[in-house]
């Protein structure tokens, strides 16, 4: 019977022993949760009971291996599609239609642009349509390195202070058709303040859109004139005639937008533009782009125009057209959000990474590779966005360590030495007994 016990007992520390290898051999694997041996005593039985008191157990046996899901530290790098979770939750993988999950965030993408793992299993998230917009379906993800059509500008917004202090009063020519007030000679005659900006066309070709502004001898009253590429707008047959007057009150705050003639405005003659309307300028490129109507604005929220006594400032000279761009950057937001910026200033969305929780991780089945698989005891995953519940955000450019402590496992692999090497020692005395019995004579 010794022997049978202390058998046991090697078993049990020999299993221990392997556990703890197995977690100290793991301790630089990504994503890596350690593993516990439990073990439990065991008792002869028989058809009348276990017995009274005086029962002697007959060993110990492995009971069960559970894993300790415990969140390890996390280790940044420069790598955007490297992630690691902060929470309980799960990367959901898919490896030839089946669903995996793991907490090892090192993705890349594949030749066809598909998030991956080193193992080639699909990242499960959120997709978008060909314009970017979340969908709200569950599939892989895929990064678009297609470049950004680009777009044509339509809207402007402008605002600048003029000079209240101004005494030019250049012209009144409301046509400046002689004028041409240009801005390409030393010569500032022709207009009093100017300021620029690049527009682009539908091709993407950019042209540099000029605003020139002329005081009158009237108080308070401005004359503004709009240049495309240093030619007039419109262009056709009201080229050369466009001009828009501003009046401001006693405040310095713009109060009245007066087109002038030639601007091919349905207005009637002296109508102003209504408050909060822009003033739209037409162009058309002779590279072969469509025809452009740009909408200016000088009463935006933030940065109005205005005309107070200080120097000309500009405060907003902005656009929203853009010319094609390639993929430059990736970003990956908190809440999985995957973005990708390109070299036009612009972003697109890729997807959304989504985690999966379960009720009962522990009772999740180890398939190696850094993946667990659902079973009857984990429970149904539930799959949300990060910062749902209790899943956990996410960390762009970082992996999560393996949750090993080296120092704690190697107290207990001498902890598992010892107890390995006692119950030789059973052995070996129950042997010297069994041996004194034998000489017995």
């Amino acid at each position: 019977m010794p022997f049978s016990v202390a058998l046991s007992g090697m078993k049990a520390a020999d299993s221990d022993l392997r556990i703890i290898g197995n977690n100290i051999a793991n301790s630089n694997t990504v994503g890596f949760k350690s593993s516990d041996g439990e073990f439990q005593d065991v008792y002869a039985t028989s058809t009348l009971g276990s017995g009274s008191s005086k029962t002697i157990g007959a060993g110990v046996q492995l009971a069960s291996v559970t894993q300790n899901f415990a969140q390890g530290n996390i280790s940044f790098d420069d790598n955007p599609l490297h992630m690691a979770i902060s929470g309980t939750g799960f990367f959901v993988v898919e490896d030839d239609g089946t669903r995996l999950y793991s907490r090892n965030g090192a993705f890349h993408a594949d030749s066809d642009g598909n998030l991956v793992t080193s193992q080639g299993h699909n990242v499960i998230g959120d997709t978008v349509d060909a314009s970017g917009n979340l969908l709200g379906n569950e599939g892989n993800l895929t990064i678009n390195t297609n470049d950004v059509d680009p777009s044509a500008t339509t809207t402007a917004d402008v605002g600048v202070n003029l000079n209240s202090e101004s005494t030019d009063s250049i012209s009144e020519d409301v046509s400046w058709a002689t004028a041409n007030p240009d801005g390409t000679s030393a010569d500032t005659s022709t207009y009093t303040h100017s300021t620029s900006t690049t527009i682009y066309d539908s091709l993407g070709s950019p042209h540099i859109m000029t605003m020139y502004f002329v005081k009158t001898s009237t108080a308070n009253q401005w004359n503004m004139r709009v240049r495309i590429d240093n030619n007039n707008t419109p262009s056709g047959a009201n080229a050369g005639t466009e001009a828009t007057r501003l009046t401001f009150d006693s405040s310095g705050a713009l109060t009245t937008r007066t087109p002038l003639t030639g601007l091919g405005t349905t207005l009637a003659a002296g109508a102003n533009y209504a408050a909060g309307t822009g003033i739209p300028i037409s162009y058309t490129p002779t590279n072969g782009a469509a025809a452009m109507t740009i909408t200016i604005d000088l009463e935006d929220a933030v940065n109005t125009m205005t005309q107070f006594g200080s120097d000309f400032a500009v405060k907003e000279y902005s656009q929203n057209g853009y010319t094609t761009g390639k993929l430059s950057s990736l970003e990956v937001d908190t809440s999985g959000l995957v973005q990708g910026r390109f070299s036009n200033g612009q972003t697109r969305t890729m997807g959304r990474v989504l985690l999966g929780s379960f009720s009962n991780p522990e009772g999740l089945q180890s398939l190696g590779d850094s993946t667990w698989a659902e079973s009857s005891t984990s429970g149904s995953p539930t799959i949300e966005m990060p910062g749902s519940s209790n899943l956990g955000t996410i960390n762009s450019g970082s992996l999560e360590d393996s949750n090993v402590s080296i120092t704690e496992w190697l107290v207990n692999l001498i902890t598992a030495q010892r107890n390995f090497q006692a119950n030789a020692q059973t052995i070996k005395t129950a042997d010297s007994v069994t041996q004194t019995i034998i000489n017995i004579r």
